[in-house]
């Protein structure tokens, strides 16, 4: 095995970027989760009555500026979790020059492939998997298995996409009243998924940069 030192780096401040903005973005996107609550009561959800057209206008207002501010928050969190994947992946790719990745492994592509309809739902997973078990054992990757820990994110980061799918759905679709409180409904369910996939996130972005800091350690 060798190690290209010029390619390796410490990923403890990308990490820490990226754990800032997962949860930037899961305070966005649980405040837009409240909000949905707030437009399911004017519209005469929890067994009340429609509102009046300016309590209407008011909610679709508020609501419209916490759409915004979660997608401001997806767009943080986006950047920063890509860069450090980024950055993994290149020093993974730098530990050991044994390592047999296949073809579209590279670090360009342990971003790109989340941008690819369809490969989405499963390139990135099988990539990381790869940084992962590299970091853990250069010499001897074959042997290292996927910890669960990356089944659970890689899960309930589907999971959100769909909930966050049919939601849209039911949204873009709503006729009459009881349509977008269904809708409201799913969106506020979906942060029920966003904390465990946050907490999963910001566990699995410790746990990696600590092991190639150890590996630096030795480099």
């Amino acid at each position: 095995m060798t190690k290209d030192d010029d390619r390796l780096r410490d990923p403890t401040r990308a990490g820490r970027l990226a754990i800032a903005g997962i949860w930037i973005w899961f305070a966005a996107a649980a405040a837009e989760g409240l909000g949905r609550l707030g437009e399911i009561s004017v519209l005469g959800g929890f067994g009340g009555v429609i509102a009046d057209h300016a309590a209407l206008v008011r909610a679709d207002n508020a609501t419209a500026a916490l759409v915004v501010l979660s997608n401001i928050g997806l767009a943080i969190a986006g950047v920063t979790v890509l860069r450090w994947i980024y950055v993994t992946n290149r020093n993974a790719h730098a530990l050991s020059d044994a390592v047999n990745w296949g073809p579209h492994t590279t670090p360009f592509w342990s971003v790109a492939w989340f941008f690819v309809p369809v490969a989405t739902l499963i390139r990135p997973f099988s990539v990381f998997s790869a940084t992962w078990r590299v970091s853990a054992a250069p010499e001897a990757y074959e042997t290292v298995k996927v910890p669960a820990l990356l089944r659970w994110w890689w899960g309930l980061w589907l999971a959100n996409i769909l909930v966050g799918r049919i939601a849209s759905t039911l949204h873009d679709s709503g006729q009459v009243p009881g349509d977008l409180i269904g809708a409201d409904y799913v969106l506020f369910a979906k942060v029920l998924i966003d904390l465990p996939l946050t907490i999963v996130l910001t566990i699995m972005i410790l746990r990696l940069s600590a092991v190639q800091r150890a590996a630096l350690s030795e480099a």
